[in-house]
């Protein structure tokens, strides 16, 4: 990317992808941020550019900035399904849980399959305490996407929450078991850990996402999942 910037210093696209690697990668906000304007700035179209500074905001819970960049890329491509679910994801980490779930459902309307808007929809019935909508909906995307770990994950945990915690230990198992045919992120075992209120595990699962890189950890410092945990030496430290 750097020397593509040499190059063409002014290309909007190379900005953005060094500003995600910052993020994503690195977890250096400063820089990320910096590279994420220069893209908005020689790229003012640029939808990619807007939402990806957008969601770099909403981890650092600068949510009202990071509504309006997201505003912005609708107003761009108000067709694009990608920015509607991010701006549902943000309702959810305002902990707006019924203006999220409007949007998930309206995305579900469209398409169904659409496992991200599923279990964002799972995940907003959950935290607002409707736990048996969240476990049908779980269970739902196990059986339409057997290959992917995020159905069993989010089924781990709404079972914790339902003080069921024999039967999420027994799904946390096949989760074990599907890591080793496939990547399964630390921080969904993190997630499960602190549903069950194994808290030193979760946040061994929580530091091990972050040294190698996992891009999902950007998500812990708003997850309500582990707000338990906020306000704590470990989770300070963690931060």
């Amino acid at each position: 990317v750097n020397a593509t910037l040499t190059r063409v210093p002014q290309l909007p696209e190379a900005h953005a992808t060094l500003g995600t690697f910052h993020m994503y990668y690195e977890h250096d906000w400063p820089n990320a941020e910096r590279a994420l304007l220069r893209a908005i700035r020689f790229g003012p179209s640029y939808v990619s550019a807007y939402r990806s500074y957008a969601f770099g905001l909403m981890f650092m819970r600068r949510f009202a900035e990071a509504d309006r960049m997201f505003a912005q890329a609708r107003r761009l491509d108000p067709l694009d399904a990608q920015t509607r679910v991010h701006q549902g994801l943000l309702l959810f980490y305002r902990r707006r849980f019924a203006d999220a779930k409007a949007v998930f459902s309206g995305l579900l309307d469209v398409n169904a399959n659409d496992v991200l808007a599923r279990t964002l929809m799972a995940a907003s019935c959950l935290h607002s305490g409707d736990h048996a909508d969240a476990e049908v909906l779980y269970r739902e995307t196990c059986k339409r996407h057997p290959d992917l770990s995020i159905g069993l994950c989010g089924l781990a945990v709404t079972l914790a929450y339902r003080g069921q915690h024999d039967e999420a230990r027994e799904v946390r198992e096949k989760l074990v078991d599907f890591a080793s045919k496939a990547f399964v992120s630390p921080y969904q075992f993190a997630m499960i850990d602190c549903a069950l209120g194994e808290y030193p595990q979760a946040l061994d699962g929580l530091e091990r996402a972050a040294l190698s890189h996992d891009y999902t950890f950007q998500c812990s410092a708003v997850d309500p999942t582990f707000a338990v945990l906020h306000g704590t030496p470990q989770w300070s430290a963690l931060m």
